[in-house]
């Protein structure tokens, strides 16, 4: 959505799907992605799996994922917002669903991408063979996707890299408010990054 009449461009590079849109002031413009454009790996490079959203005008662009009781929704941060460091909010992996983080490598502002963005990852619970406390790096080309999961808690796990990157958090079905509650839900962030953190905020 946005003020002004826009159009631009959803795409996948790994899947090679690409669709166009236009944007009407006033009116909200949906566009589905394929089956399969969801990850599902963890501790693997997925390569090209970001989706990609380009317009003409400034939009607000919002990823949902919607399934059968269980639907979460993220507002997209433009690229010019992101950084290379980050702190993971999560939810604890339970019965249902992991913890989860996932990154992004982006392009350069210049148009750039073939330039590889070294991502060092803290995760703050063991995830599979990567032990809590231990930093480990992964390298991302622009529109590379990583994600982590973890039966523990991965709130509060460091992430830096070299180039800004995309961030984002939450749980694949969470337990809330406690491990033994009897239904879950999908929840994701895309997570700001630490240096446009603020003192005070309103909640």
């Amino acid at each position: 959505s946005g003020p002004q009449a826009a159009t631009g461009v959803v795409s996948i590079p790994r899947s090679g799907f690409s669709q166009s849109f236009s944007v009407t002031p006033g009116q909200v413009t949906t566009v589905s992605l394929p089956g399969g454009s969801e990850i599902l790996s963890s501790d693997v490079v997925e390569v090209g799996a970001a989706v990609r959203v380009t317009a003409t005008k400034p939009i607000t662009a919002y990823g949902l994922s919607r399934l059968l009781m269980s639907t979460d929704a993220f507002a997209a941060l433009p690229t010019e917002f992101l950084g290379q460091r980050y702190r993971i909010a999560a939810w604890t992996g339970g019965i249902n669903g992991p913890s989860q983080l996932a990154v992004a490598a982006v392009p350069a502002f210049d148009g750039d991408t073939t330039t590889p963005t070294t991502v060092t990852i803290t995760p703050r619970a063991a995830a599979g063979a990567r032990p809590a406390g231990v930093p480990y790096s992964v390298v991302l080309k622009p529109f590379d996707a990583y994600q982590l999961r973890s039966d523990g808690d991965l709130t509060g796990s460091l992430i830096q890299s070299d180039r800004p990157i995309a961030v984002y958090g939450g749980n694949s079905c969470a337990n809330i408010p406690t491990p033994d509650t009897g239904f879950c839900d999908h929840v994701i962030e895309q997570l700001p990054p630490v240096s446009i953190w603020g003192n005070e905020a309103i909640t």
